[in-house]
């Protein structure tokens, strides 16, 4: 029950907030950082609320093996989609759009550090 309520919550302001943002894009207006930001978040709710129950009975919940396993799995393959999306956006600006992002460049080079730096420290703790 909790999680139908939370559904539909979650629709609804994801609905309010994508007309909203197709209102300001009809009218011309400057589609902004909270827009985005919101579509964003609200978005990531309803996938989470989707994906998990409460309570054993309603489903699959965070805090049992299935679903370990499953935010280990969709974390690794979420990091790998992430580094790749920079990759082909840091491309995509530099051969097309002919602009240097230092920035962009920063971000995908940290994005590949970081899972080797992390794997690292979580073996360096167990050893």
């Amino acid at each position: 029950m909790i999680k139908k309520v939370k559904l539909v919550t979650c629709i609804i302001i994801s609905l309010v907030i994508l007309g909203y943002t197709f209102y300001k894009w009809l009218a011309n207006e400057h589609i902004g950082k909270n827009e985005l930001f919101s579509i964003t978040f609200i978005l990531s709710t309803l996938f989470s609320t989707l994906t998990w129950s409460p309570t054993r009975q309603e489903g699959i919940t965070e805090d049992e093996e299935l679903g370990r396993y499953i935010i280990l799995r969709s974390t690794k393959i979420s990091y790998f989609v992430l580094v790749f999306s920079i990759l082909i956006i840091f491309i995509i600006e530099e051969l097309v759009f002919k602009i240097e992002n230092m920035a962009l460049l920063l971000v995908l080079c940290l994005s590949l550090i970081i899972l080797p730096c992390t794997e690292y420290l979580i073996a360096k703790k167990y050893r």
